[in-house]
């Protein structure tokens, strides 16, 4: 991560010199910059990351992060396949990664943990984990190990 750290008090202070015209050039630059980092990033990264920015806003579609990503479905369904990759691929790991997660906290109950991962039903959940790890999130979490 690239990042430029201020203090508060000189986050405070007055420019006494300022440019604003120069200020617009350099704002349009840096957004140009920006946008070209961001095309840069493997698609699949840049799912990863919309989709656990939108962990408990319901269910998950490729329309929704293409829209965020601001990326017709089309296209992003492209990239990832360029990519070697899927979205419902990226998705599936995101919530296995994420469901071991909760369940070693134990800080949500299993169906807290299924509407968070975008399931409409706790038993949903309960399938698509069995065929993760071999057992239901309940076990899982009594057992206090990782089963493979």
């Amino acid at each position: 991560v690239d990042r430029l750290v201020f203090e508060y008090e000189d986050m405070q202070r007055e420019i006494v010199n300022s440019n604003p015209a120069l200020v617009e050039i350099l704002e349009k630059s840096i957004g140009e910059i920006a946008s070209r980092l961001k095309s840069r990033r493997p698609a699949s990264d840049r799912v990863s990351q919309a989709l656990a920015r939108s962990l408990g806003e319901g269910e998950f579609t490729l329309e929704k992060v293409a829209k965020k990503l601001g990326l017709s479905a089309r296209t992003l369904q492209r990239s990832l396949s360029d990519e070697g990759s899927s979205f419902t691929a990226i998705l599936n790991e995101l919530r296995k990664t994420t469901a071991q997660i909760q369940l070693r906290k134990g800080e949500l109950s299993v169906s807290e943990i299924a509407f968070l991962l975008g399931y409409s039903e706790p038993s949903a959940f309960t399938k698509a984990f069995k065929s993760w790890f071999g057992c239901s999130p309940r076990e899982y979490r009594e057992s206090g190990d990782t089963p493979s």
